[in-house]
């Protein structure tokens, strides 16, 4: 059996070869909830429940972001992806001050077992446009 090192998961992405960009958990885990967040609901249409569906509007309400999207996420998460070992999911807002950009940070902290790992998304809207990155921190 596979361990959580070993897996690599393709996404849409290319590496600096131009080749599939493979990613390995926790980075993997946290880029598929990050679709989650990112689907609309109806986009599947044997499951029309799926999807969290952040948007521009979500970046005007604070409260909207700290509170719905945590509840949401964490929901999503345990009806869909309940075989990533999430042990806390955390959202929150803050205002970029220099660039003046809202972003929203979704932190996911994953159990392995024998150690915890914890990954954030940094949410961004420019111009209209969603965009995040994701970055991992080792064991806590």
């Amino acid at each position: 059996m596979p361990t959580y090192g070993t897996v690599r998961e393709p996404t849409f992405d290319l590496n600096d070869f131009d080749q599939p960009k493979m990613l390995k958990p926790p980075e993997s885990w946290m880029n598929d909830i990050m679709y989650l967040v990112f689907y609309e609901r109806g986009t599947f249409h044997d499951t029309p429940d799926i999807g969290v569906h952040i948007t521009a509007e979500a970046f005007d309400n604070a409260e909207y972001i700290v509170h719905y999207l945590k509840n949401e996420i964490t929901r999503q998460v345990k009806e869909h992806l309940s075989d990533i070992p999430v042990n806390d999911i955390n959202v929150s807002s803050f205002l970029w001050e220099e660039k003046k950009i809202h972003v929203v940070a979704i932190s996911v902290t994953f159990n392995l077992g024998n150690q915890f790992v914890t990954a954030t998304a940094y949410v961004t809207m420019v111009d209209e446009t969603l965009t995040y990155i994701i970055r991992v921190l080792g064991a806590i």
